[in-house]
């Protein structure tokens, strides 16, 4: 029940808000804050322990180009005892239609992780996704959007991590004019 009435948040707040905006990022620096469920994937460690759990994250923009933003995370998954993951990575996102209000893209990122967080960020972390951003004023949108996490059994991990997680991103951008 939960998990309908998330979407139907999800649902109104990217398709029931406005007429929206759209211009081009070159240039701004945009802070953003998502949230969502954690579903534990892949190996039989994480499955049989893990539990479905929030998935927190905030995020650092800066835009490169009208359709690249380069991006700094940090996501945290609590998929329950021993799984409590954490991630920071860089990479960035590629917007397909930055000239319309509502705004698809990808997203990946490469960086330190732990799949526990009692033993440090010591492993390779990678982050992939997409979703559909929508601008309710020149500088704050809204987007859906599903992100893969995969964390390596390397460093002093004893399992890789796997995740997928479906959440609400609100960002806000500086320097918009607005």
């Amino acid at each position: 029940m939960k998990y309908w009435l998330y979407g139907a948040i999800v649902a109104m707040s990217l398709f029931g808000s406005g007429p929206g905006y759209a211009h081009d990022l070159t240039g701004t620096v945009g802070l953003g804050a998502s949230v969502g469920p954690a579903f534990p994937l892949g190996d039989q460690t994480v499955k049989n322990v893990g539990n479905v759990g929030p998935g927190v994250g905030a995020t650092v923009r800066y835009g490169i180009s009208s359709h690249l933003e380069a991006a700094f995370w940090y996501d945290y998954l609590d998929l329950g005892r021993p799984v409590h993951s954490e991630l920071l990575t860089f990479g960035g996102s590629y917007t397909f239609a930055p000239d319309q209000s509502y705004t698809p893209f990808v997203q990946a990122g490469l960086g330190v992780a732990a799949a526990d967080t009692a033993l440090g960020l010591n492993s390779l972390g990678f982050k992939v996704g997409l979703g559909v951003e929508h601008y309710l004023t020149p500088s704050v949108s809204v987007a859906g959007l599903m992100n893969y996490f995969l964390i390596t059994k390397t460093g002093t991990g004893n399992f890789d991590v796997h995740a997928l997680s479906p959440g609400m991103l609100v960002n806000y951008y500086f320097g918009t004019g607005n």
